[in-house]
């Protein structure tokens, strides 16, 4: 929709014929699908299939309009927005929403047709507040690797503190592989600055994966989902690639991270913790489009809605849960190594040698 620049600063024309403008916070842009509408005035209109119009006072949704359809405007002439047809437009097309607008959300656009912000996807039901879910801005990477698989927000830096959710698949094209990548920037700053996906990559290239990625960003400690495929990716890391840079909170002493009702519990409320307190950046827009389609289904059960993937979100908040373990210093940004070596228990050590050897040898 056209808006107002008014002296470099953009405002938007508020309902009513005072002329009056209101201040607003920005733009998100998200991706849905659209609709044209032409209307007998000969203006043409794209919008999202959920985006709010009037008539005679009352909201619709662009989807529901019909030919004959007289949508309410702020100028004086009646009948100037009068529907002659709708169709489809795009799917998942790019559209922009102006986030917060003084007065209720209720504008005018230049040309005079009234609108209502849109609400995110997002309920109450939602593991994360709706007003927060509006205000997240998606970004486009700066770079991919893997083909388009690995998304890149910021390349590796220099003494920076990393950590990752591992969330596994069986590779056979439903669920993805997910990697999800965040800097620790202070213990009240955490930033999204890579996610991996691929729903047809097997067990033990996935391993291989995790560690790689793990390895390029400062050794970034791991939690990792050690249930049903996930203790196979687990195992692999651990034993085959030698790779010591998972955090183990498994109370029974295997590899990994175990996902109970308990621990997913509190890997969620920590996300939504980290999202509601300004803590977590989160830059991914297919992450923020399953974060506002993940609910509550049951009392203190959370997932993605009927027919909607969650893998985003599930890497994302064990990286979250990551960052609650003993061995991850939030205060001086750095990992416990000493705390790291009383964690691992006999059954996890595979190599030979003295204790600072085999140590060395899982952090390579």
């Amino acid at each position: 929709m056209e808006c107002i620049v008014l002296n470099k600063q953009i405002k938007l024309k508020l309902q009513g014929k005072d002329g009056k403008y209101y201040n607003f916070d920005g733009f998100r842009k998200t991706e849905k699908d659209t609709v044209e509408i032409t209307f007998t005035n000969g203006i043409k209109k794209i919008s999202s299939i959920d985006h709010i119009f009037y008539i005679n006072n009352q909201e619709v949704a662009a989807k529901d309009l019909r030919k004959g359809d007289i949508l309410d405007d702020i100028l004086d002439d009646i009948s100037n927005f009068v529907v002659e047809s709708i169709k489809p437009h795009k799917y998942n097309s790019i559209v922009y929403t102006p986030l917060e607008i003084e007065s209720d959300n209720i504008y005018a656009t230049s040309d005079g047709l009234i609108n209502k912000n849109c609400h995110f996807l997002g309920s109450i039901s939602t593991l994360i507040n709706p007003d927060f879910l509006e205000k997240m801005i998606p970004v486009e990477p700066l770079e991919f690797k893997y083909g388009y698989k690995l998304k890149i927000w910021e390349l590796p830096e220099k003494d920076a503190m990393y950590v990752l959710g591992v969330d596994s698949a069986t590779g056979t094209g439903k669920d993805d592989a997910v990697i999800q990548v965040l800097k620790i920037v202070s213990k009240d700053r955490f930033e999204q600055v890579a996610v991996f996906a691929d729903n047809m990559i097997d067990a033990e290239t996935f391993a291989e994966t995790c560690v790689e990625i793990s390895k390029w960003y400062n050794d970034g400690m791991m939690i990792v989902e050690n249930n049903e495929i996930g203790k196979t990716v687990a195992d692999k890391i651990w034993f085959e690639h030698g790779c010591g840079n998972i955090l183990n909170t498994d109370n029974n002493g295997k590899i990994g991270t175990r996902a109970t009702k308990t621990s997913k519990l509190d890997a969620c409320i920590e996300l939504k913790r980290q999202v509601e307190k300004n803590i977590l950046l989160i830059r991914d827009s297919d992450t923020i489009k399953q974060l506002s389609r993940y609910e509550e289904v049951a009392p203190n059960i959370f997932r993605g809605a009927k027919g909607v993937h969650d893998d985003l979100v599930s890497g994302l908040y064990w990286a979250c849960y990551g960052t609650m373990q003993p061995q991850i210093d939030l205060e001086n940004t750095k990992v416990n190594i000493d705390k790291l070596k009383q964690d691992i228990t006999p059954e996890q050590t595979v190599f030979f040698g003295s204790e600072e050897e085999i140590w060395e040898a899982l952090l390579l």
